[in-house]
């Protein structure tokens, strides 16, 4: 119980702009093994995709702008950039 409460305050508590979620997650049991994230380039692309996707297993995640190249970069320069920042935490 007090694990799935954590998990739901987690899911509460962090707010993505950039994600239109699905309901259900890769690793839960009912359907978690469908479920797809569509990373799209701005919310032009993402708004056909919005109303013809399945909510249930179907997640979107809206980049806009040019990301930041992470290669050879540390984890604490990562983490300051929210785009990057927002699709890790999106990702899982």
């Amino acid at each position: 119980m007090k694990k799935e409460a954590k998990e739901n305050a987690r899911k509460i508590a962090f707010k993505n702009p950039n994600l239109r979620d699905c309901k259900y997650h890769f690793g839960d049991r009912k359907r978690g093994d469908e479920s797809t994230v569509f990373i799209t380039e701005g919310q032009s692309a993402a708004g056909s995709i919005v109303s013809s996707r399945d909510p249930n297993t179907q997640a979107i995640f809206v980049m806009t702008g040019k990301p930041q190249n992470a290669y050879g970069r540390g984890k604490a320069e990562v983490y300051k950039n929210e785009l990057l920042y927002n699709l890790m935490m999106a990702l899982g």
